[in-house]
This record gives structure tokens, C-alpha cells and sequence, in this order.
């Protein structure tokens, strides 16, 4: 079933409800999922404010976008998503990332405005549906790039996409920022399940063999950890420990 979830500014949570209202009734007749969520904001030390979308819920919304089609439609400002279990240490440490780049390439994603009879995100999304938009194993639209150390905005170009893999390498094998590898071998794939990407499954237990010789910090909403050596990274984040050394970050 495809999946639809609104995001809001939590102060606007009453301005917002007649588009609710809408996008709710507009689900219920082409029988798609429906969830709205609203994004509290916090303020830095230095006194900014930011809205972040509780870390759990970005963490699901990610899983969510490799397992069916998902629309992630925003009312207002792009919230951030925390990389850091706790907001805290994502705000001291500024670990932290706009949602449209840690949703992108695997999600319809849409601006919306607050006027409920402009609906146009709904035939966008329905086409977003019928196409494929992962060539392959080796696109590198695949990559979890909230982990990857990578230039991963502006792939949607066949020639981005081999810019990218003249800088990082094929997709069998890259190397990113962080002087990490990743590889694909695809004999010792593990775990029976099978992800998507834009329309594209992955084979059963799809994942990249990491391998840094230098420490270097692995942050999702969920996990902040200091890794060093082996470990397995899927294309939804999920994170197994290999033969490398693992260090959680407080």
C-alpha cells in the first residue's frame, strides 16, 4: 500500500488542519496510507531555532521509503532530521540534515501550501508510482547518503550520475570522503529480505562491506557510533556489526 505523510510546523498545528482534512479524505479514496505528523522546534546554544523531526519517526519514515512508495509532502519550512538519537547531542554537535536531502531519491517528495483545493502533489505522486526510478544494483542513487561521506545532491541526470561515479568509483566498488570502501558481493549477501529503491528491488540481503582503516563516525537518528575496520551498511541505514571495533557516542 503507498504511503502518504504529511509534515507540519507543530505551532501550526490549527492552520493546518482543513489541508489535513483534505489530504485525509484524498488517502481514504485511493486507499493509501495516511499520517501526519507535527515537527516541534528547539533552539541551539547559540539560541537559533530549529525544527527537527523526532528521530524515531525519521528513522521509521526512511525504512518505510525502501519497503513501499511514500510520499513525504512538507507545509512550511523544510524541517531537519536529527543524526543523533537524542536532540541534544544533534543540536550541541549540529548533527543534523534537511529532511528533502535525507529523503532524496528514495521518496516522492512535495512542497505544499496551505490552501486545501491545490492537490496537483496527487497526480505528481500517482506518476511518481508507475516509473522506476533507480536504473539499477549500482546506481548510486541506492546509497544511504546520510552515511555515505559523499557529493550526492543532483543525480537524476544520467551524466551526474557518472560524475559521480568518475569521482567514487563504480558501483561495485566506491570510496567516499571519509576514505571508507564500499563494496558490493553480491555471494554473501545476507538477510532475506528484499528492499526497494524508487520502484527498483534489491536482491535479498543487498548491502555494501564497509571497511575504514581510520576511526570514523557512522550517525543516524537512531545510532551514533565510532567505527573502525568491517561492517555492513543497507541501503535503509540499517547498520550490522562486521570485524570492525565499534565505539557508541554519548
Amino acid at each position: 500500500m503507498n504511503e502518504v505523510y504529511f509534515l507540519f510546523h507543530q505551532t501550526d498545528r490549527d492552520g493546518s488542519r482543513p489541508l489535513r482534512d483534505r489530504i485525509t479524505k484524498i488517502c481514504e479514496e485511493r486507499e493509501w496510507r495516511f499520517l501526519a505528523r507535527g515537527v516541534p522546534t528547539f533552539k541551539t546554544v547559540k539560541g537559533r531555532p530549529i525544527a527537527l523531526v523526532p528521530s524515531d519517526f525519521a528513522a521509521g519514515l526512511y525504512m518505510k521509503a525502501h519497503r513501499t512508495r511514500v510520499a513525504v509532502l512538507v507545509l512550511g519550512s523544510d524541517p531537519r532530521v536529527p543524526l543523533h538519537p537524542r536532540n541534544e547531542g544533534a543540536l550541541r554537535y549540529e548533527r543534523h540534515i534537511q529532511l528533502k536531502r535525507y529523503m532524496e531519491y528514495k521518496c516522492f517528495y512535495c512542497k505544499v501550501t496551505a490552501d486545501p483545493a491545490n492537490d496537483g502533489w496527487t497526480g505528481m505522486f500517482s506518476g511518481w508510482c508507475e516509473h522506476v526510478e533507480c536504473e539499477g544494483d549500482h546506481d548510486p542513487r541506492c546509497l544511504p547518503f546520510h552515511v555515505f561521506r559523499g557529493d550526492g545532491p543532483q543525480l537524476n541526470l544520467a551524466e551526474q550520475r557518472e560524475s559521480f561515479n568518475q569521482r567514487y568509483g563504480i558501483g561495485a566498488k566506491r570510496r567516499d570522503d571519509a576514505r571508507s570502501t564500499w563494496q558490493l558481493n553480491p555471494r554473501d549477501y545476507h538477510g532475506g529480505e528484499n528492499l526497494v529503491v524508487a520502484g527498483h528491488p534489491l536482491p535479498a540481503g543487498f548491502h555494501w562491506d564497509v571497511e575504514t582503516d581510520a576511526p570514523r563516525d557512522f550517525n543516524t537518528p537512531k545510532y551514533s557510533w565510532r567505527v573502525t575496520g568491517h561492517f555492513n551498511v543497507y541501503p535503509d541505514a540499517f547498520f550490522r556489526r562486521g570485524k570492525g571495533k565499534v565505539q557508541e557516542l554519548k
